[in-house]
């Protein structure tokens, strides 16, 4: 029935379980017929090309705009009716289990084979990218490739998502190595390792990051640093005098699906601030609800915030909460950006310490919270600016604590080849050695750093971000620039958060719909 059964737990149980539902039965006699092969034909002519072309066009344009397999089988029930003259639209036959099929079984290892071929050919750096995620009583692990191609970019390729009870180090570890051995990708070509912060992924002892260095000594921890920014901002939560997150949940459990608040997904951080945001417009009414229930029909930590004697302080925090978070909330995007790449992390990273400190300074809370902050009594207000300002000094603490802001770090070292700027051989020269970079020619490349000079001054780069930089001087130069192609290809392998492989947890839905 092509479904997949955990046995760890319950052994035998599970199977005889299994073999007792619908779903099964529904497969197994859906398997034992053959009417899908009716919908597979052997092409006998170039008619029949044309029209599996046609049907691989729309599952592909269903994939890459996240569309729904039905949307398929609907589209094409529309093509036969808009084009009913046309003896490929009339043939065309792609319902929700073919179109899954030709995704599954044809698009996805094409794509994948694609993107390993261009690794080898070109001797490519390439780092992986992996997450974990419990579906029902397993654990599903993508595992996300990322490379530089240099005509088409940064790519990310979802290399393989299997399912896995055990996720200790050693069994995440064992799997990436038989991953990248079945692929035939060089493990010495992997050059680093992203996943989320936990210790089973970079941990001191014991941890993956620590295992994949035994079999590749020069793999770099790319931690997420969009799960460093995130729990700094719950860290410093914590010092608050109410539990914010912890109240937006409570108020949203308690309407639940019958009023028009959001709710906030506790491992999904970029949904605490709107979820704020929409208290905050609903303030008033959520003021006077909780306050006409009473203290004995309220939760204690519910009736602390909305108290009458307590409304006006706690909506202070709210938005007090609401203006920093923004503030978080541009980094993390920044950082998740579709084109965002390594050279600009120190940037990013440098601006959101400078934007605390100018707040700590200036004693600035949002323009909101300041003017709130005058018209209560001197204890109440003194006492709001003293836990906004141990809030951000305790948010800039943890990310200086877990960032390196030197002038030697590796991330400092890496925003000086973005190309928005002037660039020295001297700076290539200390990037390759912090990159551990080898079969670099090094007289070869300062050459070639005296011909970028004259292709960046043109005016059609002005504007263009890093990677594109790097991509019209690879096609303008007249060259090969090959020293500056392998610096490039490692530079720009190297992920800046866990976001892809978040992504396919987050979007790999059953039924109908389509993989990331």
């Amino acid at each position: 029935c092509r479904c997949d059964v955990d046995v760890s737990s319950k052994g035998r149980g599970a199977l005889d379980r299994h073999a007792s539902t619908e779903k099964h039965r529904s497969n197994n006699q859906s398997a034992g017929t053959s009417f899908l092969l009716s919908f597979f034909r052997e092409a006998t002519s170039p008619q029949d090309d044309k029209i599996s072309a046609a049907e691989l066009c729309k599952v592909y344009h269903a994939v890459k705009h996240h569309q729904s397999y039905r949307s398929v089988d609907c589209g094409i029930k529309d093509d036969r009716e808009v084009y009913s003259d046309s003896a490929v639209a009339k043939g065309v036959m792609c319902g929700k289990t073919k179109a899954k099929a030709l995704c599954e079984n044809v698009l996805a290892p094409y794509s994948i084979q694609a993107h390993v071929d261009y690794i080898k050919e070109n001797e490519l750096h390439y780092s992986l990218a992996t997450d974990a995620s419990n579906k029902g009583t397993t654990k599903r692990f993508p595992i996300v490739l990322r490379c530089f191609h240099f005509e088409e970019g940064m790519q990310n390729a979802l290399l393989d998502f299997y399912s896995y009870s055990n996720e200790t180090s050693e069994a995440i570890t064992n799997q990436l190595l038989a991953k990248l051995e079945m692929s035939g990708l060089n493990l010495q070509k992997l050059y680093a390792y992203t996943a989320d912060n936990a210790s089973v992924n970079y941990g001191k002892h014991n941890s993956v990051y620590q295992k994949l260095q035994l079999a590749q000594n020069d793999v770099l921890a790319a931690n997420c640093l969009a799960h460093i920014l995130h729990n700094a901002t719950r860290y410093a939560a914590g010092n608050l005098d109410l539990d914010i997150e912890n109240i937006v949940l409570k108020v949203y459990s308690h309407f639940s699906i019958s009023c028009n608040l959001l709710r906030h997904v506790v491992i999904r951080w970029l949904s605490l601030l709107p979820s704020i945001d929409r208290m905050l417009k609903c303030w008033k009414l959520l003021m006077s609800y909780f306050q006409s229930l009473g203290e004995e029909e309220c939760t204690k930590i519910l009736w602390k915030c909305f108290a009458e004697d307590r409304t006006e302080v706690s909506e202070m925090n709210f938005s007090f909460l609401s203006h920093i978070l923004k503030v978080f909330l541009d980094s993390i995007e920044a950082l998740e950006a579709k084109s965002f790449s390594i050279t600009s992390v120190f940037k990013v990273m440098s601006e959101l310490k400078v934007k605390l400190e100018r707040r700590l300074n200036d004693h600035f809370f949002g323009f909101a919270v300041n003017s709130k902050l005058k018209q209560l009594t001197p204890d109440i207000a003194k006492k709001c600016e003293t836990d906004f300002i141990h809030f951000s000094e305790r948010a800039k603490r943890c990310v200086i604590e877990r960032y390196d802001f030197s002038e030697n770090s590796f991330h400092r070292k890496m925003s000086k080849l973005s190309l928005t700027d002037d660039v020295s051989y001297g700076e290539y020269s200390d990037a390759v050695q912090a990159c551990k970079l080898r079969n670099i020619d090094m007289d070869g490349l300062y050459e070639e750093v005296g011909m970028v000079e004259a292709i960046l001054s043109s005016p059609e780069i002005e504007g263009c971000q890093s990677e594109e930089r790097y991509l019209k001087l690879f096609s303008k130069a007249d060259v090969p620039l090959v020293n500056l192609r392998k610096v490039s290809a490692y530079i720009f392998s190297i992920p800046c958060s866990n976001l892809r492989s978040n992504l396919h947890l987050v979007t790999s839905t059953p039924a109908g719909s389509t993989p990331s």
